[in-house]
């Protein structure tokens, strides 16, 4: 029996693309190749132990994943006027780190906020 491969960062960044019909975002430069930070994934810059996600305004359709709480290490999530649709995952209260912005704003979210958000700092 093969033990279940614990997902990665890079597994929440790939679902996210995937979640939010990547293929078709208004700019997608070097996602999908390579590692995100030393292949420069549009929207991602990462600086010592610190990344930031920024994709506001880049035609996201679809829902957020779960697996975005993977990203311990991400200080900056800026998802904002997208068309991402359904409800905020409670795994997103994981990211403790978010220190700078936190923006859903503009979308079509619906459903309550998860409590585990109160988790960020």
């Amino acid at each position: 029996v093969c033990p279940t491969p614990v997902p990665t960062p890079l597994d929440a960044l790939v679902e996210l693309y995937s979640h939010t019909n990547g293929s078709n975002w208004m700019t997608k430069t070097n996602w999908m190749n390579g590692d995100p930070c030393t292949n420069s994934w549009y929207g991602v810059t990462c600086s010592s132990s610190e990344v930031h996600l920024v994709l506001s305004s880049n035609s996201l359709y679809g829902s957020l994943p779960s697996e975005l709480g993977l990203l311990s290490s991400l200080i900056e999530l800026q998802l904002g006027s997208n068309r991402l649709s359904g409800t905020i995952p409670s795994q997103l209260g994981l990211m403790t780190s978010i220190t700078t912005n936190f923006h859903l704003h503009s979308n079509s979210l619906s459903g309550a906020i998860p409590s585990q958000l109160g988790l960020m700092t």
